[in-house]
């Protein structure tokens, strides 16, 4: 079966979309909601099933990227 993740973000009136061709919905949404966690500036993501929406998923804290480990000070 395939699914349809279309991810909106800030400052683009266009969303990106991705086909999902899983088993189920339950795959589905998992796979969506990695699609929105890897697009840094998305708000939220819509999955349909052919033309039916059946999921709306949003991030639920802003992007952060991530912190670098700051090196252990080196001994002489």
């Amino acid at each position: 079966m395939t699914y349809f993740c279309y991810v909106y973000s800030k400052g683009s009136a266009t969303p990106y979309m991705e086909a999902v061709p899983v088993r189920d919905q339950s795959e589905a949404e998992a796979l969506c909601l990695r699609i929105l966690c890897d697009h840094r500036d998305a708000t939220r993501a819509e999955l349909f099933e052919n033309d039916r929406p059946v999921a709306v998923m949003r991030r639920e804290a802003p992007y952060e990227p991530p912190r670098e480990e700051a090196a252990p000070p080196q001994q002489s």
